[in-house]
């Protein structure tokens, strides 16, 4: 494996979190490997704004030939504020083959009134 691939499993509803309910701009969220990156289980990865704040939510950037995100688990950077300011992040996905599986989703959006991030989901994996 060589450091060219990476696997998470989430259990129990684990998370990974740098998400904000302050002021401040939560944190981003960056993971990258060569060739292969599986994200699995009931889990959260997460740069969320909440709704108490005001700080606008990070961006998550998943970069790999092969994306791999199953069996429930959600990858995040949605926004549940009702602050104009809070807006949620920017989920960034640069891949060649997404297989997303089993209830599981990528989530850019709101479920307040501050308006939600952008979903991108760029086809040409680079590791620049």
């Amino acid at each position: 494996m060589n450091g060219q691939t990476l696997t998470v499993n989430f259990f129990h509803k684990a998370q990974i979190s740098a998400s904000t309910s302050g002021s401040g701009k939560g944190g981003n969220l960056t993971i990258t490997a060569p060739e292969s990156i599986a994200l699995n289980g009931n889990g959260i990865l997460a740069a969320t704004s909440e709704d108490v704040g005001s700080g606008r939510a990070g961006d998550v950037l998943l970069g790999t030939e092969k994306l791999t995100i199953s069996n429930g688990m959600r990858v995040s950077s949605a926004t549940n504020s009702t602050n104009p300011a809070a807006s949620g992040g920017n989920l960034t996905v640069q891949t060649s083959q997404l297989n997303l599986t089993d209830g599981s989703s990528l989530e850019a959006g709101t479920t307040g009134t501050a308006p939600g991030g952008n979903l991108i989901i760029q086809p040409n994996w680079s590791l620049d």
